[in-house]
């Protein structure tokens, strides 16, 4: 689940998971929103709104990550507020503990 505190209304551009070992480059092939490409863009999203992301089909043994594993994914989204259109990207890291299944 991802949430917007920024007190504005915002666009995800794109989310890029990845770990230490190989950087963002696990690439998921499927995602709930919709993957356009292989960018998971969301419009929209109003200032205290939460969204649920489900990543599915992911090349975490690429990442050296096996199922059963356990590790720490980087996570970096990009935004920008709609208010300002998308020549003013910003960027935010973060990390996740997962459990492969």
């Amino acid at each position: 689940m991802i949430k917007n505190n920024l007190g504005e209304t915002v666009t995800i551009d794109n989310i890029a998971v990845g770990n230490e070992a190989v950087g963002n480059s696990v690439y998921c092939s499927a995602a709930t929103p919709v993957l356009t490409g292989s960018k998971l863009t969301i419009s929209n999203i109003r200032s205290g709104e939460a969204k649920d992301i489900i990543f599915s089909t992911c090349g975490m043994a690429a990442a050296g990550v096996l199922q059963g594993g356990k590790a720490k994914i980087n996570v970096t989204i990009d935004y920008y507020p709609i208010a300002s259109g998308s020549n003013y990207m910003k960027q935010t890291k973060g990390d996740l503990y997962i459990g492969v299944v």
